[in-house]
């Protein structure tokens, strides 16, 4: 038993170090902005085909909408990859695909987990501020 508990830290090391990392080939963080003018939300992406797939087609012009009582949402022109995507419940300030309508929802409350709803990162800076976001937002990388 004293020899195999070694082994056993060890695998828990690297499949931690091994885990989500919210980081780029490069090594950078992938972060986003959205802004209506007044309100900008910058939100910390985590490391899913989803994240990646969002990230790769901003910067995005975009009309925002109020759905149930607790998300804003908007669709981007093109499909989001869903692929090995992170299922979850989350709170205010999370970032999500809700893959089968094919929109990118931002919560201003929790949420619990939905089939097909995928966490795509969650806001550094503004989550209070979501609420506020109206009408054409702008979306882009934050380098």
């Amino acid at each position: 038993m004293r020899r195999v508990l070694p082994i056993i830290l060890l695998l828990l090391v690297i499949l931690v170090s091994c885990g989500n990392t919210n980081q780029k080939a490069d090594g950078s963080v992938m972060r986003i902005s959205v802004t209506d003018g007044e309100h900008t939300v910058i939100f910390r992406l985590n490391d899913s085909n989803p994240a990646k797939s969002l990230y790769d087609m901003l910067p995005l012009d975009v009309e925002i909408g109020d759905f149930l009582y607790n998300e804003k949402i908007f669709y981007p022109p093109q499909k989001v990859d869903a692929s090995d995507g992170i299922v979850g419940e989350g709170d205010a300030g999370d970032l999500a695909l809700f893959s089968p309508w094919g929109d990118i929802v931002m919560y201003v409350g929790p949420f619990e987990s939905h089939p097909g709803l995928f966490l795509l990162g969650t806001a550094e800076k503004g989550a209070e501020l979501i609420r506020n976001l109206s009408g054409t937002i702008h979306v882009d990388k934050v380098r």
